[in-house]
């Protein structure tokens, strides 16, 4: 009977201890979607999610704070002065909310320096540094990301920082080692854990050795792609034949009158005379008598004789 009593109670036992580490991890995940759920919240419609790299060791959910600055040639077009971001995943990730008016048509670079490290350019996830010269990012409406661990960000130039890190920002460091964040004037804790070690130092000294200073914005305006306008053929008014006056009708050759035919008069008969008949006058052709000749018709002329007188 006690055996049975035993085996229960233990039996009761295993189930309470079950349902305990259940119910506790159930309660971890819940912790988890809960702290992870504002980052998602603020990656949204216009907001640019960033991820970059900070020099040194960081554990889950520490926090920095950065400047992000938006350049679309030259001059700095907007600014971010406080962004946050927490440590995840091996990186720092952060949520820029685009400004009223931003412009989305043109490409941007961005200048980012977080608090008491250099600050570097980047051109794209790709170009950063010296190799940044034009702006080559394009951000959407709707959200956009960027990694950006490629080069990470080395750390030393203490606030209020000069572009550099130097022996000075060392001297600060050494003199507040030990001390905790909040019993310093100089904020002097690199990597964000609450007190200056000898991590910060030998962030800083590392940073020193390899003269980190801030990345040099030599930037060149983008030339912005223009569409070539298609001609546009502009219907050009066929212009109306005139009239053209025809050909003046030339006059043709007007015949040519021949030769005009001369009537070929035949040889007068000379009439014989008798001896003993006195001859007549020759009688003589009317001039009044128009003479019609056709060309070759020879006309001859009648003569009509005169009666003569015989005595």
């Amino acid at each position: 009977m006690n055996n049975e009593n035993a085996d229960l109670g233990h039996e009761k036992f295993v189930k309470i201890m079950f349902f305990s580490v259940l119910g506790i991890f159930s309660i971890l995940l819940v912790i988890i979607a809960l702290t992870s759920m504002p980052l998602r919240s603020k990656a949204s419609a216009n907001t640019l999610s960033l991820k970059i790299k900070i020099q040194g060791t960081y554990k889950a959910f520490d926090k920095i704070k950065a400047s992000v600055a938006f350049y679309d040639g030259p001059d700095k077009a907007s600014e971010e002065p406080e962004v946050e971001f927490i440590y995840q995943g091996g990186a720092f990730n952060g949520d820029v909310a685009f400004q009223s008016g931003f412009n989305f048509a043109k490409p941007y670079a961005l200048f980012i320096k977080p608090v008491n490290y250099v600050g570097r350019i980047f051109c794209s996830a790709e170009l950063s540094g010296d190799k940044c010269k034009t702006p080559a990012f394009f951000f959407l409406t709707s959200g956009s990301s960027a990694d950006l661990t490629s080069q990470p960000f080395l750390g030393g130039d203490l606030t209020p920082p000069n572009g550099k890190v130097d022996a000075q920002d060392l001297s600060f460091i050494i003199k507040n080692l030990g001390k905790l964040t909040a019993d310093t004037t100089q904020n002097t804790d690199l990597n964000g854990d609450g007190i200056t070690d000898v991590v910060d130092y030998s962030l800083a000294f590392y940073s020193l050795s390899n003269n980190a200073e801030d990345d040099k914005i030599e930037l060149t305006t983008p030339i912005q792609p223009t569409g070539t306008p298609e001609p546009t053929a502009t219907p050009s008014a066929t212009p109306e034949l005139s009239p053209t006056a025809g050909l003046t009708p030339t006059a043709g050759l007007s015949p040519t009158q021949g030769p005009t035919p001369t009537g070929t008069l035949s040889p007068t008969p000379t009439p014989t005379v008798d001896p003993l008949v006195t001859p007549s006058p020759t009688p003589t052709i009317d001039p009044s008598v128009t003479v019609t000749v056709t060309p070759t018709v020879l006309l001859t002329p009648s003569v009509t004789p005169t009666p003569i007188n015989i005595r």
